[in-house]
Formats: C-alpha cells, structure tokens, sequence
C-alpha cells in the first residue's frame, strides 16, 4: 500500500499520534538496547535503505505535509515505490502496485490494495499527482540531461499548501517567487512581484543539487528552508517545493509549494478532460474545462484570467488557479474561509 496509510490530514489526530506512537517504540528500542545483550550494529555495518527498482520513470514528488520523496512508477506494469529524501512524516520506504481508475483516462490510477484510497493521475515524464482523503503530492521526473541556470531563472506564479503540526490545520495561499541567476530568490505573499518589487516577504539564495533539484535557504530564519524541483521545458518549466522549518513570525510550518511562470493565459490555452483529485476526496472527479467553463461532477465554476495578475485565475468560488498549456492545473480553495483549504492537482486526459 501507498504513504496514503500513514496519516491523513482529515484525520488531524493521527498526525500527532503518529509522532507519539514513533516516540514510544524509540523508547522501547532503548530499553531493549540498555539490556544484558545491548545493542550492536552487525558486522558494524551500517544496511543503506535502497528504494525498489521497479523499472518506470522516477519523480522527485512534494506531499503537502512538507515531505520530499523519491517515487518511481511503471506505468506499463503498474508498479510503483518511493524513497523519503527529506520531510517529517513520510519515513523510510515503500512499494506496491496499481488499478487502472474506471471510466478515466489511461494514466489515471487507484492502489491495488482495497483498503488504500490513494489516487494516481499521470502525464508520464512531465509531472504525476497522487492523493485522496486528507492528502496530495506532485512530482517531476528527475532530470538526467544537462540544464543552465537559465533554464529556471524568471517569476513565478505560486501557490502553497502548509500544515500547521501544532493543531493539524491546513491553509492555502498565492504569491510570487523570483529566481535570479545570481542564485538569489525572492517571496511576495498575495502581491505581484512583478510591478511591486521591493514589498517582498521573503528572500535568500539557492543552491543546485544537479538532476533538477536544488536547496533553498531563507535569510530571515538562517536555515534550509526545503528542496525545489524542476525539469526544464519539458512541462512549462513547473516548479514544486516541500519545505519546512520554524519561522519567526507564523511558528513551524510544513507545506507544499507548485510554481508555474508568470506568462499570460489565454481564453482557450486549458481547453480539455482532466482527471481531479482533491485532497478532500477520496474519489476521482472528472472536470471538463471549455474556455471560461469549467464543469465538474458538482457543478460548474466561472473563470477569469490573468486576476489578480499576468498568468493567475481566478475561480468564481473563490478558487486561486494557475495552470499550463502543457496539461496540469492546480487549484487552491477556501482561502480565507472557516474551514480547511483544500487542493486539487488536475491531470489532463491522455
């Protein structure tokens, strides 16, 4: 079974329970260990954790609980594993296998095993979305060619999802991210940083890691603040980052963070069938998008572009939207509301 298993947002005490119940088998673990026989590593040997080979395309993929993981899929086979390279909750490693989805595209998956409602949407070796209930994750392929700074460098149209641990809520929001070829970046929260440049809310520099990965530091909490990933022109250049670490201004936060440039978006350029999956669902929904349309299995929401600014949508729901040509669109609701915000990563039907 999938990461799915292992927590759920929408089940917000089994985060916290998870952290208990992990802290409890430590402490057994030393008990054992402070025995007649002790603990003593074999052959003083330290057993790498190696990620299943399972023949497929691997992606760097963000959760928005603020993990990065290693995840390769087959889509032939329909085989699957992951690897946790950084992040709080998804630990060690994991494979498993999956269903084509009903009535959905080729590339839209279920897990194989019934009690796991995780769900997969594929653009094979553009970008892959997994989710369901109280979660959602994105990737791109790792990159193996060789790339420029250049490749990645321009604003960004962002939206984040972040998970506050102390209490397991979850909020949404948009901004701006500019990356500079100086290896510097740039934050605006709500604001174009285009025309408002000098009003951003955070900065610092970046660092490449090479195969489209690379580290990036916060000046204003002198620390890592997470890993970035892309791969250039083969998906519009989209961007996704997991990222946590304690500010000094909104405490300890984990999240997800997708960037798309900041390029205009024109009436038709989304036109098509996607397969949805939100991370309030535990079922696919099937969206149509026809010019400033969209309908979904529970209605139809109004779209206008570039609000509040060149290449952002916005939702007649009070949707934040942004989306490519190239056959993703990620959306962010609730903003603002009294209840969870919630994301929809969308994958057009191949």
């Amino acid at each position: 079974m999938f990461i799915m298993r292992f927590f759920s947002v929408s089940r917000k005490g089994d985060i916290m329970s998870n952290r208990v119940t992990l802290l409890l088998l430590v402490f057994l673990t030393l008990l054992v260990c402070l025995g007649s026989t002790g603990c003593k590593k074999k052959d003083d040997k330290v057993v790498p954790i190696i990620q299943p080979d399972v023949g497929g395309t691997h992606y760097y993929a963000v959760s928005m609980f603020g993990d990065l993981l290693n995840v390769e899929v087959n889509e032939a086979s329909g085989l699957y594993s992951w690897l946790q390279l950084a992040g709080p909750n998804l630990i060690g490693v994991g494979e498993g296998a999956l269903t084509p989805a009903s009535g959905l595209s080729t590339y839209a998956f279920t897990d194989a095993d019934p009690t796991d409602d995780t769900m997969w949407a594929l653009n094979p070796g553009k970008f892959m979305a997994v989710g369901g209930d109280g979660f959602n994750m994105l990737g791109v392929p790792v990159v193996s060619s060789n790339y420029t700074v250049a490749s990645i460098t321009g604003m960004y149209n962002i939206l984040s999802m972040d998970l506050d641990p102390s209490d397991g809520s979850v909020t949404s929001d948009y901004g701006t991210l500019q990356i500079n070829a100086d290896h510097t970046w740039k934050l605006w929260w709500n604001v174009n940083g285009t025309t408002s440049p000098s009003s951003y809310d955070e900065d610092g520099t970046w660092t490449d890691l090479g195969n489209g990965l690379v580290t990036i530091y916060a000046n204003s909490m002198g620390v890592n603040l997470g890993k970035l990933a892309f791969y250039p022109s083969v998906n519009g250049n989209l961007l996704v980052m997991h990222y946590g670490a304690s500010h000094p201004v909104y405490g300890s936060m984990y999240g997800m963070l997708v960037g798309l440039p900041q390029t205009s978006v024109s009436l038709d350029d989304l036109n098509g069938i996607y397969d949805a999956i939100n991370s309030d669902a535990i079922a696919f929904d099937q969206i149509t998008v026809s010019g400033a349309t969209v309908t979904t299995g529970g209605g139809s929401v109004t779209l206008t572009f570039d609000l509040p600014w060149t290449g952002m949508i916005r939702g007649s729901g009070n949707e934040y939207i942004i989306g490519s040509q190239d056959g993703i669109v990620v959306v962010v609701s609730s903003l603002g509301g009294s209840v969870d915000d919630d994301i929809t990563i969308a994958v057009i039907e191949q």
